[in-house]
């Protein structure tokens, strides 16, 4: 008895195998398919010359995603302006409270204001001079221009301006 319950654990596990096996090479087959239809969209613009768009408009909308609202159910279907979410993951303006790290090491949590540029952007992090206490920089020839502007709680400093 105990070598024929063997036999059928051994048989179940191989019909397993072979069903995660065959799941593995659909899917690969489905993600091959899907970046060869990209890469011969791409293929067909860069083949239409001039006419093409630019360098500039091609890397624009190479984040582009169009969403159809009626995969939505529901109240959904009826939501506000998506366009945000059209060129990617943006960050949407307002204070956020984050947990801050320096080198993968945890400095603390703090709130960290991020602004936008333009209505359509991306927000970025608004460093303050605060902020940079606590990760410990304190870099050593800044502007006073820019000295000014930490200090200014309705200012938005890049980090990359500091650094």
């Amino acid at each position: 008895m105990n070598s024929l319950h063997a036999m059928h654990q051994r048989e179940t596990r191989w019909h397993v195998a072979c069903r995660r096996a065959l799941l593995c090479a659909g899917i690969a087959a489905a993600l091959c398919g899907w970046a060869g239809s990209v890469t011969a969209h791409g293929a067909a613009a860069s083949a239409a010359g001039p006419a093409a768009a630019s360098g500039a408009e091609a890397d624009a909308n190479a984040n582009f995603a169009d969403f159809d609202r009626s995969l939505l159910a529901g109240a959904g279907s009826n939501t506000t302006d998506l366009s945000r979410f059209e060129h990617g993951n943006p960050v949407l303006p307002g204070i956020y409270n984050l947990d801050v790290y320096l080198n993968n090491t945890w400095v603390g949590r703090t709130d960290v204001r991020f602004a936008a540029a333009s209505p359509k952007a991306s927000a970025t992090a608004c460093v303050t001079r605060k902020l940079l206490d606590q990760l410990g920089l304190r870099p050593a020839k800044l502007a006073e221009t820019l000295q000014s502007r930490l200090q200014d709680p309705a200012a938005c400093v890049n980090i990359g301006e500091v650094i």
